[in-house]
C-alpha cells in the first residue's frame, strides 16, 4: 500500500519543513510520498522543499496551486497523489514517530474508509488558565477543543464517528474521495471569508451517511502548534465567527436556500447563555469566579457565531452569485474568481 501525505499551505514556509521533518523522522514499513500544494506560488517554499527531501532522502514534491481556498490546496494534491491512502495534513503540524505506520495500518482492514489520530498542542508559552474551560468532553472519557483543533479520545483503536476525525490529520481511502466528491471550501483569507463552507465536514456528513467505516487510531497522533496569539480571546472569537460562517453554508446548502442553522434565534441564545452560566458554575467546582468567567467565554464565543451566520445570511441575501457558489454539485475545481470573489 502506498500512503501520499499531502500538506496544503500558505505562507508559511518554516511550518511546512518542521512537519517534512517530522514526517522523515517518524519512520515507516510502507510506500510513502508527501506533496506540498501550495495556494501561495511561493518559489522560496520550492526551493525549501527540494532542500528538505534531499537531505532526508524523502520523495517530496512541490506542487503550485493558484486558485486561492484550501478545497484548491488539497484536490491538487490528491490529483498528484500516486496512492491509495491520501493522509491531509495541516502545515502547522508534527507528527509523532510511527505515525505514517499507523496510518497504513488502520488502513489494512478494507472496510476502513476514514482515519485520524489524537491532536495534542504545543503551546509557546504556558496556556491561559481559562483555556481549560474550552474543552468538552466525550461519553468515553475523552476530550475535544473545537476551536484550536484539538482532540484525544483515549489510547484504545476504536471506530468513531466520521465527524470525529478531523481536517488536520485526515486520511481517506483516495476511491472514498473521489466517490464522495471532495471537501467542500474552507481556508480564505479573512476579506474573501463569505466563501468559506464547511471543509472536511461536507465530506464527513457523506462518510456517515453511507455508513462507512471510521476508526481512531491513537499512535497516528501529530503536535498542533498553537503560538501565542491562537492562545488569546481576540482569536477564538475570530474562530467563532468564522465557525458560524460554516455553520451559515451548511444550513443553507442542506435545504437549497438561504437558511439560518438551528438555535440561532435571539430565544435560543438567552436559552445558550443560561445553560452555560448553570454550566460554568458546575464546572467549577466551588470556584465561583472562574466558573463566572468561564461562563462569560462561552456566551461571548455564541455572540461571535451568532454574527458569522448573520454575516453570511446578509452575504447571501445580497449577491445572487455567491447562493451559486454554496450550492455547487462539488468543488473539486472550483474558482472564487468565477463568482466575483478576487482573483
Amino acid at each position: 500500500m502506498q500512503l501520499s501525505v499531502i500538506i496544503p499551505t500558505l505562507a508559511r514556509c518554516e511550518a511546512v519543513v518542521g512537519a517534512l521533518q517530522s514526517i522523515a523522522r517518524a519512520g515507516s514499513a510502507c510506500e510513502i510520498e508527501v506533496i506540498v500544494a501550495d495556494n501561495g506560488v511561493d518559489r522560496t517554499l520550492a526551493c525549501r522543499v527540494e532542500a528538505e527531501a534531499a537531505a532526508a532522502r524523502l520523495p517530496v514534491r512541490y506542487v503550485a496551486v493558484p486558485a486561492i481556498g484550501l478545497h484548491n490546496g488539497r484536490h491538487a494534491g490528491a490529483r498528484a497523489a500516486g496512492g491509495e491512502v491520501l493522509a491531509f495534513l495541516d502545515d502547522d503540524v508534527v507528527v509523532a514517530p510511527g505515525w505514517p505506520q499507523a496510518i497504513a495500518d488502520a488502513f489494512r482492514d478494507p472496510a476502513v474508509a476514514l482515519v485520524g489520530g489524537p491532536s495534542v498542542p504545543a503551546f509557546d508559552g504556558p496556556p491561559p488558565t481559562w483555556m481549560e474551560g474550552l474543552w468538552q468532553r466525550t461519553p468515553e472519557a475523552g476530550r475535544y477543543c473545537g476551536l484550536l483543533s484539538l482532540i484525544e479520545l483515549g489510547s484504545e483503536v476504536r471506530e468513531v464517528d466520521p465527524r470525529m476525525v478531523w481536517g488536520l490529520n485526515f486520511a481517506i481511502r483516495r476511491a472514498v474521495l473521489e466517490e464522495l466528491r471532495g471537501f467542500h471550501p474552507d481556508g480564505f483569507p479573512w476579506q474573501l471569508r463569505r466563501f468559506r463552507g464547511d471543509g472536511e465536514v461536507g465530506l464527513t456528513e457523506k462518510v456517515r451517511e453511507r455508513r462507512l467505516r471510521s476508526l481512531y487510531e491513537p499512535r497516528a497522533m501529530v503536535r498542533h502548534s498553537i503560538p501565542t496569539d491562537r492562545a488569546t480571546v481576540e482569536y477564538l472569537l475570530r474562530r467563532s465567527t468564522l465557525q458560524g460562517i460554516s455553520d451559515s453554508y451548511a444550513a443553507t446548502r442542506a435545504c437549497g436556500r438561504v437558511a439560518l442553522p438551528d438555535r440561532c434565534g435571539l430565544g435560543e441564545l438567552m436559552a445558550d447563555g443560561l445553560r452555560e452560566a448553570l454550566w460554568g458554575m458546575r464546572s467549577a467546582g466551588g470556584d465561583a469566579m472562574r466558573g463566572a468567567r468561564t461562563a462569560v467565554l462561552r456566551w461571548r464565543l455564541r455572540l461571535a457565531w451568532r454574527r458569522g451566520v448573520a454575516y453570511h445570511s446578509l452575504a447571501l441575501a445580497r449577491e445572487p452569485r455567491l447562493l451559486d457558489w454554496v450550492l455547487r454539485p462539488d468543488y473539486w475545481e472550483a474558482a472564487i474568481a468565477d463568482y466575483g470573489g478576487g482573483p
